[in-house]
């Protein structure tokens, strides 16, 4: 009985220390993706003051229908 025990405590420790190393690597993992969506929510920020910046300053204006400037290129032929 006392080898049968003994392969039991092998196997709880093998098992134990497996489900170490997994819960290591799935925190690596964690902290992987919290910096790449802290990257990915910079890279909104910085677009979206852009466009703000850009809608301030005048700088999007709305393009004329095509129809309009079909009409004025007839105008002045």
């Amino acid at each position: 009985m006392a080898a049968e025990e003994l392969e039991q405590i092998n196997v709880i420790a093998k098992m134990s220390n497996q489900v170490v190393q997994e819960y290591e690597a799935l925190q690596r993992e964690h902290g992987l993706t919290t910096m790449e969506c802290q990257r990915i929510q910079e890279e909104r920020d910085k677009a979206i003051q852009k466009l703000n910046e850009f809608q301030q300053g005048g700088f999007i204006s709305t393009p004329s229908p095509p129809y309009l400037t079909d009409r004025q290129t007839q105008k002045e032929l």
